[in-house]
């Protein structure tokens, strides 16, 4: 791992105030609405073809083989958690922006800070506020139906100021011609704060699909064993040969 950003300005990693979620990135001096505060930037992987969805590149996303191979490899490790098959948990879709549709390169950067080749940003050490548990029920549905509707840049300020209402401060902004992620911030942000930032519902849907799988288990588990009838004590020959024996020594 080797940490290059060329824009951070007194940011500094440190015990994340969430609880069980590590390190996490901190604002050392106070910084204002509006400006770019670190870079999101590390290995770069082909994409052939990909959905546009909120927050970039969506999971229908059509990786190369050897893109596919690759974070197979770094993302073995998440099989452990439970899921079905290896999630990239680190990466960030990117478009080129362009008038021309032939121009239109997309890309995955991944950030993996342990099992990064390439020289990354601080980005990667970036919190999310919310976990799966908050991802969940009438309002967060309200919620992504909102998203989904984000196509002008009023929607767009709409969408900060939804963030900042749900405890973030900075967002994710593409350049639009280097292969490059930038974490901006959406509101000011006092020296001491630590970053948050929204990573979208796609990043959660693993985590959602093994808290839902582990509660059907649990939910037949349960089920099955208000099936079995209680154990009963059954006396053996033996045990009344021996019952009676005791009998007979206390007269």
């Amino acid at each position: 791992m080797k940490i290059i950003d060329n824009i951070a300005n007194k940011l500094y990693l440190g015990v994340s105030k969430l609880p069980g979620a590590g390190v996490g990135l901190f604002a050392g001096i106070d910084i204002l609405a509006g400006k770019p505060i670190c870079e999101y930037k590390g290995e770069v992987l082909e994409i052939e073809s990909a959905s546009t969805v909120e927050g970039g590149l969506g999971g229908e996303a059509k990786l190369s083989e050897a893109a596919q191979k690759r974070l197979g490899e770094k993302y073995a490790y998440t099989l452990k958690l439970g899921f079905d098959k290896p999630s990239a948990l680190y990466a960030i879709g990117w478009q080129k922006q362009s008038s021309k549709q032939t121009e239109r390169g997309m890309k995955m950067i991944d950030c993996q800070p342990s099992l990064t080749d390439e020289e990354m940003g601080l980005g990667g050490f970036i919190n999310d506020k919310r976990g799966p548990l908050e991802r969940t029920g009438e309002e967060y549905e309200k919620e992504q139906e909102a998203r989904s509707k984000v196509n002008t840049g009023e929607d767009l300020k709409a969408m900060n100021e939804l963030d900042i209402s749900l405890g973030y401060n900075c967002t994710y902004w593409s350049h639009p011609t280097e292969v490059l992620v930038y974490v901006l911030s959406i509101r000011d942000i006092k020296a001491g704060e630590e970053i948050y930032v929204n990573y979208g519902h796609l990043y959660w849907i693993p985590f959602l699909k093994k808290i839902k799988e582990d509660k059907e288990i649990e939910e037949a588990k349960a089920k099955e064993d208000k099936k079995q009838p209680e154990a009963t004590t059954v006396n053996t020959p033996e045990d009344l040969v021996s019952a009676a024996s005791e009998n007979v020594k206390n007269e």
